[in-house]
């Protein structure tokens, strides 16, 4: 398996990427390719793009959005009191990665993972690359944002620190209309 930085995620096909179980609609190839065509997500931005993605002898095995920022803003988790802390003890917060989808707070897939392989080893191994990165490119540290269970658990397997926050979430409940959800209340 060997493991490749893609600073677009246009570098692989949307067939690829979106055959690693990408049915989330926000690790979508196409959703992740709309924010850097549009200059959301670029290194202007402040989301350098840093795609993670691993292969192997059919191609595209496992991947995760990964972004190299130089600030926190578009994360939706609001570490900035880490990074005054840090500053004030001479040490550099940024730059970082993260794990995430830009500017989308929501939960779900972030090691993904093709489905005809043993899903546990890849997310062992894109945690085991995410680490690799720090040092080479001189990083303070690597953040995973809004993970679905299983990358959750594989982080917590490896023993990352956990963060522990309030998260709020919208269900809709099949309501007929807006009046229909206030009624609710």
């Amino acid at each position: 398996m060997r493991s490749r930085l893609l600073t677009r995620v246009t570098d692989v096909s949307a067939a690829e990427w979106n055959a690693l179980g990408a049915d989330n609609p926000f690790v979508r190839h196409e959703f992740l390719a709309a924010l850097e065509d549009t200059g959301c997500a670029t290194t202007r931005s402040g989301w350098k793009p840093q795609h993670l993605a691993l292969f192997d002898a059919q191609g595209l095995a496992a991947a995760a959005p990964l972004y190299q920022k130089d600030h926190s803003w578009g994360e939706f988790v609001f570490d900035f009191n880490w990074a005054r802390a840090a500053e004030q003890r001479g040490l550099a917060y940024y730059p970082k990665l993260v794990c995430a989808v830009p500017f989308t707070p929501a939960s779900g897939p972030r090691l993904l993972c093709r489905p005809d392989l043993p899903a546990a080893p890849l997310r062992e191994a894109l945690l085991a690359q995410l680490r690799a990165q720090l040092e080479p490119h001189q990083l303070s540290s690597v953040h995973a944002l809004f993970l679905d269970e299983p990358a959750r658990a594989a982080c917590e397997q490896q023993g990352w620190l956990m963060r522990r926050d309030c998260h709020i979430q919208w269900h809709h409940r099949g309501y007929r209309d807006f009046e229909d959800f206030l009624v609710s209340f």
